[in-house]
């Protein structure tokens, strides 16, 4: 099989909406197996999911925006190492200082992540809206580029945008 072949198969995506049945990628760039779970829309998405689930991405990301609504995500399946192979994979975040959890979506170029929400009261919140005060820094719960514990700090509630320390 030639190199167009293999870039080809790299690039499907076979989703089905079965909860057991997991959609399989491979990223042969760097010669990693990864699954993809079954998407779901915003309002569904609980700290349960993100807390079993670190990494999620958007449909459009994952292949499969063809079948759900823009704001639908997908889970990444055993996944512990993000890299630049993603275009803007939404992380498992801790808030260093308090008990509560927050996702965000990671951009490596500015090596920031934006579109923050806390999960707080049973519900997610945008950083606007919710009890902590600023500044605050994150902690990434997976590694990114393989730096484990990766910190994040927002200045304001105004931003949308937690700068890497």
């Amino acid at each position: 099989m030639g190199i167009f072949g293999l870039m080809m198969i790299a690039n499907l995506l076979v989703a089905q909406r079965d909860d057991i049945s997991l959609s399989v990628r491979w990223n042969l760039k760097k010669d990693m197996r990864y699954k993809l779970g079954q998407p779901k829309d915003l309002d569904s998405i609980t700290d349960k999911d993100i807390l079993e689930n670190k990494v999620w991405l958007w449909v459009w990301e994952a292949g499969v925006e063809n079948e759900y609504d823009d704001d639908w995500q997908v889970p990444v399946i055993g996944i512990e190492n993000i890299t630049q192979d993603f275009k803007e994979p939404i992380i498992s975040l801790e808030i260093i200082g308090s008990d509560k959890i927050a996702s965000g979506s990671y951009n490596s170029e500015r090596n920031a992540i934006f579109g923050i929400a806390i999960w707080e009261t049973g519900e997610w919140k945008l950083v606007r809206d919710c009890s902590l005060i600023t500044p605050v820094q994150f902690k990434s719960m997976v590694k990114i580029n393989g730096e484990e514990g990766k910190v994040f700090k927002l200045n304001s509630k105004e931003d949308d945008e937690a700068n890497a320390l």
